[in-house]
């Protein structure tokens, strides 16, 4: 007859069974033994950059929120750039949210080049052209000669005109007559009329500045530079003349003759208050 287990063995034998299951699914997931979150774990440097999933050589589950004190913390800057990639091709929009937010910054301040390849590693499409957005914009508070000599280099026309829309526009947050003149020299927001409302909005927000930005340009030869000037000086002419008529045409009589003050005779007089012509 074949031998039986006794009950006692039998279900000694089914409990180690269970255990070994239990090893081993843990060291498939990489999660510690009783913990309920994965460990992260550095890429290998023959991971691509750029996979279509979340598999970027990062084993983890969804982990909590991190902290501004996380993300500002002392970082191996290899790893956390791949934390980051995983971050943003996980699917997962507050994983992405996390990674733009409170990763990008600190890497940005430690090596720009690196999400630059970045950028240009990563296949065309939104995700592309969201982490071109988000780059830009962060890099552009950082050091914008540096953004500008890159998205002024940048082979694709379609990308390089895109790029430089978004270098623009954040630079114009701060700085408008920078955003203008690299509008003038990226040759963006001209057709479309983007950079002449940054030049109307700063024409309202600060005129006294605007308009002798604009007076100096408008003595340049024509082209772009007027083409840039001429918003302001209309916009802040016109406001200035509903405000103070008679300060306004005071301020146009003593302007030399040339394309300013022309530009703000034409400006006075669409609001009824044509000055004389010396």
């Amino acid at each position: 007859m074949p031998n039986r287990l006794s009950p006692v063995a039998l279900v000694a034998a089914v409990l180690a069974a269970i255990a070994a299951v239990g090893v081993v699914g843990w060291a498939s997931t990489g999660a510690e033994p009783g913990g309920s979150a994965p460990v992260l774990r550095a890429a290998s440097p023959g991971v691509p950059p750029w996979p279509s999933g979340p598999q970027t050589g990062v084993t983890a589950a969804t982990p909590s929120a991190p902290s501004p004190a996380w993300a500002a913390a002392p970082i191996d800057f290899q790893v956390a750039l791949r934390e980051f990639e995983w971050r943003l091709v996980s699917g997962d929009e507050h994983q992405r949210e996390q990674a733009l937010d409170l990763r990008l910054p600190a890497l940005l301040a430690q090596n720009p080049d690196a999400l630059k390849r970045a950028v240009e590693q990563m296949p065309a499409g939104p995700l592309h052209d969201r982490l071109r957005a988000a780059v830009i914009a962060r890099w552009a508070v950082l050091d914008s000669a540096a953004v500008v000599g890159w998205v002024a280099s940048m082979t694709g026309s379609e990308e390089r005109m895109q790029a430089g829309r978004e270098v623009v526009s954040a630079l114009a947050r701060g700085e408008s007559a920078h955003a203008l003149e690299v509008a003038e020299r990226l040759g963006v927001g001209l057709a479309d009329g983007s950079a002449a409302r940054i030049a109307r909005l700063w024409a309202e927000a600060d005129a006294p500045a605007a308009l002798d930005w604009a007076v100096r340009r408008l003595s340049a030869p024509t082209g772009a530079a007027q083409e840039l000037a001429m918003p302001i000086v209309q916009a802040a002419v016109q406001a200035w003349t509903r405000q103070d008529p008679a300060a306004a045409a005071a301020w146009i009589d003593a302007l030399p003759a040339g394309a300013a003050k022309d530009c703000a005779l034409q400006a006075s007089a669409l609001e009824g208050n044509a000055p004389a012509v010396p």
